[in-house]
């Protein structure tokens, strides 16, 4: 994971916005804002293995699936993964559709992910939608 630059100027942003959030930092203490750079589509693969589990459990079952797709989480290589091996890496059965679902479209051409640093978070959850 790689620290945003800009975490400093989020946090003033924040106190400055909120004083709520305000009083929180000054008890709590600046938070780490991390990112992790993959592709759009690997983002979304994790984001539904994340969804509804402990970090601990989803890290553990997001790294079974990479290990699966041998360290290349692409609609290809997911595709090419049967669902008893989704299964057998800790995917749930409801999981498990919306990443064959994912797949699908990604494969098809129907979610464009060239661009997608350059929309708005309204254009992305439209185009997802």
């Amino acid at each position: 994971m790689k620290m945003i630059p800009y975490a400093e100027k989020a946090r003033r942003h924040l106190a400055a916005a909120d004083p709520s959030m305000a009083a929180l930092v000054g008890r709590v203490g600046a938070c780490r804002l991390e990112t992790h750079e993959c592709a759009p589509y690997e983002s979304l693969v994790r984001a539904i293995v994340y969804q509804q589990l402990s970090g601990k459990a989803a890290a553990t079952i997001f790294g079974r699936l990479r290990a699966a797709c041998r360290d290349d989480v692409a609609p290809k290589r997911l595709a090419a993964l049967s669902d008893a091996a989704l299964r057998a890496a800790g995917i749930s059965p409801q999981k498990l559709g919306y990443l064959r679902n994912l797949t699908e479209h990604s494969a098809a051409g129907r979610l464009d992910f060239r661009n997608i640093h350059n929309n708005s978070d309204e254009e992305i959850i439209d185009s997802l939608v």
